[in-house]
């Protein structure tokens, strides 16, 4: 039981690395939204903007990933196959199953992560006036 802790325990330390990088990253466009909030631009056409080239990024970390753990699992599950499956039994016998699913999930919820790191600042931009971002610098 103490993996599934160590397991949520990443989970819950890459969401908040995907937060703040994503977060950072938006950020630093702020005068380039400011530029283009105050030539007129409308407040859904930044957001879907935002959001597009974050997601974009996003599904490139994801397949990489992805493709990384398809490769990698095998031989690290191997190795520690007397602890993988007295954890396996342990999930199973709670109705837990660590087939692909797991790995959507975990994908989906970096994504989530990173949507709300995107949200975040673009929320906090648009509130406020174009000229304040484009006077940070």
């Amino acid at each position: 039981m103490i993996i599934v802790a160590f397991g949520f325990a990443a989970l819950a330390l890459s969401l908040l690395g995907v937060f703040a990088v994503v977060s950072y990253e938006v950020r630093q466009r702020d005068r380039e939204m400011g530029i283009r909030l105050a030539l007129g631009s409308n407040d859904l056409t930044l957001v879907g903007l935002i959001l597009r080239q974050e997601a974009r990024a996003l599904a490139v970390g994801a397949g990489l990933g992805m493709l990384v753990a398809a490769t990698v699992l095998p031989a690290v599950s191997g190795r520690l196959s007397s602890v993988g499956e007295s954890v396996e039994v342990q999930l199973l016998a709670r109705g837990l199953d660590l087939g692909p699913g797991i790995l959507l999930a975990v994908t989906a919820s970096v994504f989530a992560a990173g949507a709300v790191a995107s949200l975040v600042p673009a929320r906090r931009l648009l509130s406020g006036d174009p000229a304040r971002a484009l006077r940070a610098e």
